[in-house]
């Protein structure tokens, strides 16, 4: 098995990953089909919504029936300033015709977060 298929532990010496050689975690989600781009950014170290507000903004929708996927790594705070900011930029997106399928993955909990779908629950469907 090369490295790739073992996610969870990283390059080096026994006892080098601080006790995590038994830790695995797994998250399944499923990717729309029209899948273009896949961004990953890292947002841990963002501490204000204007930050996640004009990185949301700057991501360039593709054209046609292509979809773009944005995975966020983030931490407890940078998760929740995100998500504060994703919902509002969400319910404008998808009246301008689309939205990257935004996810947020905290490296804090290895919880993982899909962030369309939270608007929606926020926000009714609107």
């Amino acid at each position: 098995m090369d490295n790739a298929e073992r996610p969870d532990v990283a390059q080096g010496t026994p006892g080098e990953n601080g006790g995590r050689e038994n830790l695995s975690v797994q998250h399944h989600i499923e990717l729309p089909e029209r899948l273009k781009d896949l961004h990953i950014i890292d947002a841990r170290s963002m501490n204000r919504k204007i930050e996640f507000r004009e990185l949301l903004e700057r991501i360039r929708l593709p054209k046609g029936d292509s979809m773009q996927v944005v995975v966020f790594l983030t931490s407890t705070g940078s998760e929740n300033l995100l998500k504060e900011s994703a919902i509002p930029f969400f319910r404008h997106a998808k009246k301008r015709s689309g939205a990257p399928f935004c996810i947020a993955y905290n490296v804090s909990s290895y919880d993982v977060t899909i962030i369309d779908q939270l608007a929606r629950l926020t926000h009714g469907g609107q």
